[in-house]
């Protein structure tokens, strides 16, 4: 479920409820991936920010997916590999990672609110 936290200089945050969703990293592309190990067991915290540039959701990892996060966008540099990011099944973002990725906030860029809506069911 969406629930609107608070509004801030102009941005919209809306909470989501960690324990409602899946959530998966992947190597690959669409038509072939490779799994990560990284779900939605490494999250603590999630959010839709909304603001006149778009939506992004937003998540705090735990100390143990922050250290498999930097892991695997250091694999995916090294090997100029893309990363896949899965939002209840549905692939919501394919960036190719260009450095090493060491905090504990993961950030993805989405289309719009209603978008991510739509995938969370709510």
């Amino acid at each position: 479920m969406l629930i609107p936290i608070f509004k801030e200089r102009d941005v919209d945050i809306f909470e989501i409820d960690i324990s409602q969703i899946s959530f998966e990293i992947k190597y690959g592309d669409k038509d072939s991936t490779e799994s990560t190990g990284f779900t939605e067991k490494y999250l603590t915290q999630g959010a839709i920010l909304s603001d006149k540039y778009g939506a992004r959701i937003q998540f705090q990892l735990n100390k143990e997916g922050t250290k498999l996060f930097s892991d695997i966008t250091q694999t995916a540099f090294e090997a100029n590999r893309v990363i896949l990011f899965y939002l209840n099944g549905h692939l919501i973002g394919s960036p190719t990672v260009i450095s090493e990725i060491t905090t504990d906030k993961l950030a993805i860029s989405v289309k719009t609110i209603d978008e991510i809506k739509k995938i969370i069911g709510k």
